[in-house]
């Protein structure tokens, strides 16, 4: 239907007299008379439609761009708002630590980045080694740690937002700054997830206090290595690992072990030797802790690098035997 024009039909406009009628007078065919009050009523009444959408509109465009308030941890800033940390000491005899913290985490792309964000190997990073950042405490102590609680007993810091998991390794460490463990194994805490610009500072990392030292839950994994029925150089094998396959916030400790206590030929067989000490046993009342082990061979057995993998239980004062055949 033809609706009369917003102020009426222009005044040019005439209407031939042959199509108007007594009954119709002062109307067009087909078109809705003006209601009470006229071309001014129409024009008012259009005004406060108008008004009306655009009031709507604009209070559409205030909640989309309404400034929004992210939350910050406390002690950290807008550029930094996510802090991730928490307690460290020995289990379970609750003594500080000497002991270096290394973690991991990536942007959204899966990329491994600093605490600030940036690319690790970019420009101006600050990446620690092979992680996104470290942090050491109580160097100046020895590798059996300490009774005394008033030394530092927790870790973190803040970091990017864009951080939302973080993976973390833990070494025992003596004054030096090599691994020791004379009295605590290493251990990790693996994916454990991030509050995004909140304050993650009750992440809970211990070293377990060894089976030797203390009669404490670790146990330990040997065996020989070969290529082909015969030794292999030490020298050739450059990756001897045992990773947890725990995941955090589960309870308990996580073992882990980034290299082998022993490796060397064997004197009793064409054969070489490894041996990991101080992993991790059972979690939560559990009787073993799993754990995958890694053995890379690097240009010597058949070119280029090759790697075997096998999982193995650990318990509280065991030692298993897992062999390696490449």
């Amino acid at each position: 239907m033809a609706m009369v024009p917003m102020g009426g039909f222009p005044r040019s406009r005439t209407v031939p007299e042959q199509r108007r009628s007594s009954r119709a007078r002062g109307r067009v065919p087909g078109a809705h008379t003006a209601p009470a009050g006229g071309v001014r009523g129409n024009r008012q009444r259009a005004l406060r439609r108008v008004g009306a959408a655009l009031g709507l509109v604009w209070v559409i465009i205030a909640g989309v761009v309404a400034p929004v308030v992210e939350a910050v941890a406390p002690g950290c800033d807008s550029r930094y708002p996510t802090f991730v940390g928490g307690p460290i000491y020995g289990d379970p005899d609750n003594r500080s630590l000497n002991a270096m913290i290394g973690v991991d985490h990536a942007d959204a792309s899966g990329r491994k980045v600093d605490a600030h964000g940036i690319l690790c190997g970019q420009p101006g990073h600050q990446c620690c080694g092979g992680y996104s950042w470290c942090e050491w405490i109580n160097r100046t102590i020895p590798p059996e740690g300490s009774p005394d609680t008033s030394l530092k007993r927790t870790w973190g810091r803040c970091v990017t937002s864009e951080v939302t998991q973080v993976f973390i390794e833990i070494y025992p460490k003596d004054q030096t700054g090599a691994t020791n463990k004379s009295r605590y194994g290493a251990a990790a805490h693996y994916h454990q997830p991030v509050t995004v610009d909140g304050n993650n500072d009750a992440i809970l990392l211990r070293l377990p206090l060894t089976y030797e030292a203390g009669h404490g839950n670790t146990g330990s994994v040997n065996g020989y290595i070969t290529y082909h029925g015969h030794r292999i150089p030490p020298e050739h094998l450059t990756r001897i690992r045992a990773f947890t396959t725990g995941r955090g916030p589960q309870c308990g400790v996580e073992g882990f072990s980034a290299a082998p206590d022993a490796k060397a030929y064997s004197r009793s067989r064409d054969a070489t030797y490894y041996r990991i000490s101080s992993l991790a046993g059972g979690r939560c009342g559990a009787d073993s802790q799993r754990y995958t082990l890694y053995v890379d061979c690097e240009d010597f057995c058949g070119g280029g690098t090759k790697t075997l993998q096998q999982s193995v239980d650990i318990s509280k004062g065991t030692r298993r035997r897992v062999d390696f055949a490449f």
